[in-house]
């Protein structure tokens, strides 16, 4: 690993961990799976120095930017034998932010840097897949408008349905190689002529913008949100790392996905694992797509879910701690993409804690050290007492249980949330709602995975949270939403039950217990620290 005071570069066997407080801690766990056995697409970090320079400079880069990030990319071409604009083997880059502490989803990243008109020949010289080219043109095109160009993205989700509703699909991955392309020559009529000439045709030009669209993402409405939300945590600014795509959509037997090494809201010791073939990394954390299980995942690559569970017990030994990790597989072979330490409901603290003690995979004093801001006297297990039926189900994320009155909008939620208690109620999650899931107590949504980042950043406030409710039908125009036969007014009250994923209509009642056995191993535990440390 190569380093100094602005850059560091990884991907090889033999780096060193930097500090999280200097390159942020997604880079800070990257260089720490050296020797582990794990693989890791190389990549380099601009440190969270460039981004402090960048706002001093009224949002300019520095001019030491330019040729260290033509050294980072000669540096990625030399290690992965690939060539920045090639028509035969191009490199294509993804450029992701990375604060010293975790912020799952707030800031931005673009993925697909360097795929243009002219790099499309050489993914198909390469790769002999020209669906493939044309779904990476247009997913670049999607992730570069909507993050650096500020596209909303219902439009390119507007461009899509419309292609899958004729050709009577459900989903992007099965959209055969013509149509991508129409998608990707629709996606272009959304450009200035400029950029798509100046710009996207030059791949340094798009890392550029793309750069500085990450920094800029340092202080969006959503991150601001998010540090006025979380004001314990000391920000100093974003790293920005560029790394090499690994393609989970490149095959059949390729795919993208978030795992978590114990369940982050039960703390049970199993892992939790949302997986999707022919997709790539960020669709999953999205809150837009739901995840397949075990069974389904086996059923292509036999042993697949056993490989990442096992890849989740290394870096749970390596940080000591439960992780939340995404990666991709592509043509079978796992690559992680980045590890954090998993947020987690404040009861699953407690029994997480007390597993990896039990286990040996950490100390007694660190299992402390894991549970000391949790207040032991305030938590308290919730479950439904009711004879009636569920509206519905969905798949739980978090415990507890809540009735309050639905919202549709952040604005509504505001308003209903002077009186009531209020759950808001969308087609999908994502961390652009901060604000809103902040206003409320619950959390309802047709679409997205349990693993996903809106869902961590609700778990984390302690919101009751259900998502993939497959049941629920939202009709905004009406400012109604039906939940199988049953149809419910904004306004009207609901109830949630995190153990089970069921819906039920109006007021139910909520009774609340106290783990007792629990607690009293954590505070005997703590007490028997406090013991042998003395006065």
């Amino acid at each position: 690993m190569k380093q100094n005071d602005r850059v560091v570069y990884f991907g090889k066997e033999d780096d060193t961990e930097v500090p999280a407080e200097f390159f942020g801690n997604k880079t800070a766990k990257l260089t720490g799976l050296s020797g582990t056995g794990l693989a890791v697409p190389p990549g380099f970090t601009f440190g969270i120095s460039l981004c402090r320079e960048y706002y001093e400079n009224d949002r300019h880069l520095p001019d030491w930017y330019y040729s260290h990030v033509s050294q980072g990319i000669s540096y990625l071409e030399d290690m992965t034998g690939k060539e920045t604009g090639s028509r035969k083997n191009p490199l294509i880059l993804s450029v992701r932010s990375g604060a010293a502490a975790s912020m799952p989803g707030i800031m931005e990243t673009v993925l697909n840097a360097g795929i243009n008109r002219e790099t499309i020949e050489g993914v198909i010289f390469s790769s002999g897949n020209p669906r493939f080219a044309w779904d990476l043109y247009r997913r670049f095109l999607e992730s570069f408008g909507c993050t650096v160009l500020g596209h909303s993205g219902s439009v390119y989700k507007k461009i899509i349905s419309e292609y899958l509703s004729e050709e009577k699909i459900t989903e992007e991955k099965y959209l055969c190689y013509d149509t991508l392309r129409s998608i990707s020559e629709e996606f272009e009529k959304l450009y200035p002529e400029n950029i798509l000439n100046e710009v996207i045709s030059d791949p340094k030009k798009t890392i550029e913008y793309s750069v500085k669209a990450v920094l800029d993402s340092w202080t969006d409405k959503k991150a601001e949100d998010f540090k006025r939300l979380n004001p314990q945590i000391k920000y100093s600014g974003t790293a920005v790392t560029i790394q090499t795509m690994v393609f989970g959509n490149i095959n059949r037997r390729s795919g993208s996905g978030v795992a978590f090494t114990k369940n982050p809201w039960t703390g049970e010791d199993i892992s939790v694992i949302d997986f999707q073939y022919g997709c790539q990394g960020g669709e999953i954390v999205s809150g837009y797509f739901n995840g397949i299980k075990k069974e389904e995942i086996d059923r292509k690559i036999p042993g697949l879910s056993e490989r990442i569970i096992s890849a989740g017990r290394v870096l749970e030994k390596r940080y000591r701690d439960m992780q939340d990790f995404e990666f991709t597989v592509e043509n079978e072979k796992l690559y992680i993409l980045q590890t954090r330490d998993g947020k987690r409901a404040d009861i699953a603290g407690l029994k997480i804690a007390s597993s990896l003690v039990s286990e040996g995979t950490i100390s007694e004093d660190e299992g402390i050290k894991l549970t000391e801001n949790i207040r032991t006297d305030r938590i308290y297990t919730e479950k439904i007492n009711s004879d009636e039926i569920p509206a519905g189900y969905g798949s739980s994320a978090s415990l507890g249980a809540v009735s309050g009155r639905i919202a549709f909008s952040e604005k509504k939620a505001e308003i209903l949330g002077k009186n009531d208690t209020v759950i808001l109620v969308k087609e999908f999650l994502s961390p652009d709602d901060i604000n809103a899931i902040s206003l409320c107590s619950g959390l309802l949504a047709k679409r997205g995975a349990v693993t996903s980042h809106a869902a961590v950043v609700a778990r984390e406030m302690g919101k009751v949270c259900i998502v993939n409710c497959r049941q629920l039908e939202i009709i905004p125009q009406r400012k109604i939403c039906t939940i199988g036969r049953s149809e419910f007014k904004e306004g009207d009250h609901l109830t949630l039950d995190g153990a089970t994923g069921g819906i039920y209509a109006g007021i139910q009642e909520i009774v609340r217990e106290k783990p007792e056995e629990l607690t009293e191993i954590i505070n005997s535990r703590k007490k028997n620290s406090g013991r042998k440390k003395g006065p």
